[in-house]
């Protein structure tokens, strides 16, 4: 389990802290969602004040995934002397894309500093962060997020992903998502489709929930991006790390000038020279076919660098 909050962290740090949030302000990202500390009349964040607290006593900011919010932080700094109050209504703006991307950030801190987001009861998932409906594929809350995104869809709150079908798909870095395809009245498909193309036009991070190695009855979360998605190949790119130099907002653009060669680091093994993104991105510009036969199998087949990966060949398609 995650160590936690700092048992060093004493009052006056915490007031040390204030007075830094007084004059330095903190990012947008972090302010709370349920609760508030109420010191000399102002509210500040209980998650914020907290990572702050110990830069006075520890010399360094806390990590906010180390320890969860609400109840573990509202407890200390109750303990602490300090007055945490619940935010009303009107305080919080549910339709907001500023609440809904903080509420998925907190959620995530929450997983992290509990569980590290794996082996996580499903039930907690459903219940408790409501990220989760069971392994039906795209769970989407339409009656919050459509008013978010104006339109019948909402946005994709999370994708349950059973296995990859595709041979170079590394589930660490990224991983394509197929469309659904199960033919549910109502255009349901249709609908999950559009409010994960929705999560990336808004940049809204979504859940990327997994099958749990140590218990299949449990579930492990990665948080991801949709960074792209492909209608004619039927497949979004969700992607955990830092967007790469040739794409413009996450997706491959031609604007981008073409560069052959990529630094790689040492430890580069041979099979991550076909990642995720860079077969995304071959099968996106150049259609699941393949170059020197008329063969169209998808699961067959494999994107290929012109220069190798091996050889600092750069994952851009146009290598490919």
């Amino acid at each position: 389990m995650a160590p936690g909050i700092p048992r060093n962290i004493r009052k006056e740090h915490i007031i040390s802290a204030l007075a830094t949030i007084d004059k330095e302000g903190y990012p947008k990202e972090h302010e709370s969602i349920k609760y508030s500390l109420v010191y000399e009349g102002r509210k500040y964040p209980p998650v914020w004040v907290i990572r702050t607290a110990n830069l006075f006593a520890n010399n360094e900011p806390l990590d906010p995934t180390l320890y969860s919010g609400g109840e573990q932080s509202n407890n200390f700094l109750k303990k602490s002397g300090f007055r945490i109050v619940k935010k009303t209504h009107s305080e919080v703006d549910h339709t907001s894309f500023d609440f809904e991307t903080m509420n998925r950030e907190r959620i995530w801190r929450e997983i992290q500093a509990k569980y590290q987001g794996q082996d996580i009861p499903a039930h907690v998932l459903r219940d408790t962060y409501r990220i989760y409906r069971g392994a039906g594929g795209i769970w989407v809350d339409k009656e919050r997020t459509s008013k978010i995104s104006n339109d019948d869809a909402g946005i994709a709150i999370s994708v349950f992903h059973k296995g990859t079908q595709y041979p170079d798909d590394l589930p660490e870095t990224a991983l394509r998502s197929p469309y659904p395809a199960t033919n549910r009245r109502g255009g349901q498909d249709e609908n999950e489709v559009k409010a994960t193309k929705n999560a990336k036009r808004f940049n809204i991070p979504v859940f990327v929930i997994t099958t749990s190695k140590l218990d299949p009855t449990r579930r492990d979360v990665k948080k991801g991006f949709v960074r792209d998605w492909d209608d004619a190949n039927q497949a979004f790119l969700i992607e955990f790390g830092k967007i790469p130099g040739y794409t413009k907002e996450g997706a491959f653009s031609e604007d981008i000038p073409f560069n052959l060669n990529q630094k790689r680091k040492r430890h580069h093994s041979s099979r991550s020279g076909n990642n995720p993104r860079f077969s995304f991105d071959v099968f996106k510009r150049y259609g699941h076919r393949c170059a020197v036969c008329s063969m169209q199998v998808e699961g067959l087949l494999t994107a290929a660098h012109i220069k190798p990966a091996s050889e600092n060949g750069t994952d851009d398609p146009r290598n490919g």
